[in-house]
């Protein structure tokens, strides 16, 4: 099963990762300033990571691929590591669809109750 870790950066902004049932992170939000903020784009992921036009597949100068998933007005929700080939990337944006519906948010900043504190 999934998780979406929510962090807490050094300079105080929130960010969550999405990360397969193996712990490979498969997509990292943008940062936000509050944490509620994070909260509610975990929901916006589980809401659009099921369609496929949501993800935008892109490739650096250097060739590495990597793709972005946006919502139904073009605002990114997340932003994959980047992967040595297509075919990677194309495991990666199918690990989004198998485990963004469902997975677990775990706050790993202990700023938040309600949700389950990582080990």
């Amino acid at each position: 099963m999934g998780e979406f870790r929510v962090s807490k950066s050094g300079e105080g902004v929130y960010y969550w990762n999405l990360r397969a049932g193996g712990g490979q992170r498969l997509l990292q939000s943008e940062v936000f300033a509050l944490q509620g903020h994070a909260i509610g784009a975990v929901d916006a992921c589980r809401e659009h990571c099921l369609i496929a036009e949501r993800y935008v597949r892109r490739q650096t100068n250097g060739g590495q691929q990597y793709f972005t998933l946006h919502d139904a007005a073009g605002g990114l929700l997340g932003v994959s590591q980047m992967h040595g080939s297509a075919q990677a990337r194309e495991v990666a944006i199918a690990g989004c669809k198998l485990h963004g519906p469902t997975a677990s948010v775990v706050d790993q900043t202990g700023d938040r109750p309600g949700y389950r504190a990582a080990a």
